[in-house]
């Protein structure tokens, strides 16, 4: 059996969830970590569970980056709905910094402000985090390391960042996941040195492809694509994954 680490099922490019959890089941992928990025898509999650029992699911609500707004009554409508809804949840994600998306230093605080209150939402209920973080690998250690002495557990999501960041954030005894966008970075040398029990493969479909969206059994690929860094085989560093995810989110089979 099989875990893909983060997807987002409930994107809106994806007609038919439901047909892409039973192709995932019968690849032996029997959980799925979703990540959520605003109110209406955690309430697509929860639909989605709901729809498919037969699939194991993991909830994570959080307010990503890319919803980042100036506009402080709904910032706060959006933290003060993550607090009611937090017990709907196994975790708080996905959340963070992306300075890709923002060109100004008030937008990069706005990020910041609200990547640290979603961190401290997660300690206080002592639920996982899925981190994103894009050009701001300068500024996201600093703040989860604010936050570390509260309990904070999670996993840098698709990390695609060098030996030295890598070093950080498993300091923080975070988790790296790593996903189609840390294929680009394998050969930088940082691969090997993911300890075993910090290691977790997401396929954070949906990714454009050649042939379409991607699904969650990218996550085979993902793998085998590791081995030409890695002692483990394919299936080795999949289960190595999947036990992990447990681990993070302190599940029992």
């Amino acid at each position: 059996m099989f875990a893909d680490s983060l997807c987002h099922l409930t994107a809106p490019e994806i007609d038919q969830p439901s047909v892409i959890v039973d192709q995932s089941l019968k690849r032996q992928i029997t959980m799925i970590n979703l990540s959520g990025t605003h109110p209406e898509d955690w309430q697509a999650q929860r639909r989605l569970a709901q729809a498919s029992p037969q699939m194991r699911f993991n909830l994570n609500f959080g307010i990503h980056p890319w919803w980042v707004s100036d506009d402080k009554a709904l910032m706060n409508n959006y933290i003060d709905r993550l607090e009611q809804e937090i017990h709907l949840c196994h975790g708080i994600g996905e959340i963070g910094l992306d300075y890709a998306r923002v060109k100004t230093e008030s937008e990069r605080t706005l990020q910041q402000e609200l990547f640290a209150k979603q961190l401290a939402i997660a300690c206080t209920a002592s639920k996982p985090v899925i981190i994103h973080c894009v050009r701001a690998h300068h500024h996201s250690p600093q703040i989860l390391r604010n936050h570390s002495k509260w309990g904070l557990r999670g996993a840098i999501h698709g990390f695609n960042g060098n030996h030295k960041i890598l070093d950080e954030y498993l300091d923080l005894d975070l988790y790296i996941s790593l996903g189609p966008h840390s294929i680009k970075s394998f050969s930088k040398g940082w691969l090997p040195h993911i300890p075993a029990n910090r290691l977790l493969i997401e396929s954070d479909a949906p990714q454009p492809r050649p042939e379409g969206l991607s699904t969650p059994d990218g996550i085979f690929e993902i793998a085998e694509k590791m081995t030409r860094y890695r002692q483990e085989t394919a299936d080795q560093l999949l289960t190595l994954s999947r036990k992990n995810l447990y681990d993070v989110y302190n599940l029992s089979e």
